[in-house]
């Protein structure tokens, strides 16, 4: 794709087999509704290899057969002076890709324009098989980050995380993998949390309520912003409160 694909109600799918990709050399996807499906993997590549991808609404749903690539994540935007641009909607990654050993997931690392005030990010759906781990690698910020299948593990590598509003893990695992992870909302979590020896900040102005039946732990917990924080339950801190 040198040019535009905009979804704005309906459903588009893109291939049906696993590897059948979109492929954008310069070009623009915008959705403000309606579903994107791409059964393979959405990249960039070429000399002009950069991206531009809007998301204002809608569901982007991607690898839905399956992504090979051992080096290619199934979302990859590391395209220097490319533009990534999200206020709603949400991005799907329900399954891993590569071939078992790789966990290549969500790679928006080329962004150098643009902006992020909300959406998801989504890890795990209910077509998601069993045992997938699935990585995050992005130094820019994500909306909420959803990890919605027990079958995934959410893994961040490289990169800590930035989320904007919320981290909510309904069911499943979210591995901080020794990286920071920093939100502006609320923490709710249903499954699993391994923080390794990383540290959660909680930074706003709002008030952030941290929500786990049974109680969350946390390896180094930081509370900045003049937002009340607040605990639902119990939690255990391994390391340091500040």
């Amino acid at each position: 794709m040198y040019g535009k694909l905009t979804v704005s109600t309906g459903t588009l799918n893109i291939g049906n087999a696993a590897d059948e990709d979109l492929l954008t050399r310069g070009g623009t996807v915008s959705v403000s509704g309606g579903g994107l499906n791409v059964a393979g993997k959405y990249y960039t590549d070429d000399v002009n290899n950069i991206a531009t991808f809007n998301l204002t609404g809608g569901i982007v749903t991607l690898p839905t057969s399956g992504s090979t690539s051992t080096t290619i994540a199934p979302f990859n935007i590391s395209g220097v002076g490319s533009v990534f641009n999200m206020s709603a909607g949400t991005i799907v990654i329900p399954r891993e890709g590569g071939t078992g050993a790789q966990d290549l997931g969500y790679v928006n690392t080329g962004t150098s324009g643009g902006s992020v005030t909300g959406g998801n990010l989504q890890i795990g759906n209910t077509s998601t098989p069993a045992a997938q781990t699935i990585s995050i690698n992005t130094p820019s910020y994500v909306g909420n980050l959803v990890v919605n299948s027990a079958n995934a593990t959410a893994r961040l590598v490289t990169n800590s995380l930035n989320v904007y509003n919320n981290v909510v893990v309904t069911a499943g695992s979210l591995n901080a993998n020794n990286l920071y992870i920093v939100l502006s909302g609320s923490w709710t979590n249903a499954g699993t949390f391994t923080p390794g020896a990383g540290m959660v900040t909680f930074n706003s102005t709002s008030a952030q309520v941290i929500t786990r039946s049974g109680g969350d732990t946390f390896n180094d917990l930081k509370f900045e912003g003049s937002g009340n924080k607040s605990l639902a339950n119990e939690i255990t801190v391994n390391g340091s409160i500040t």
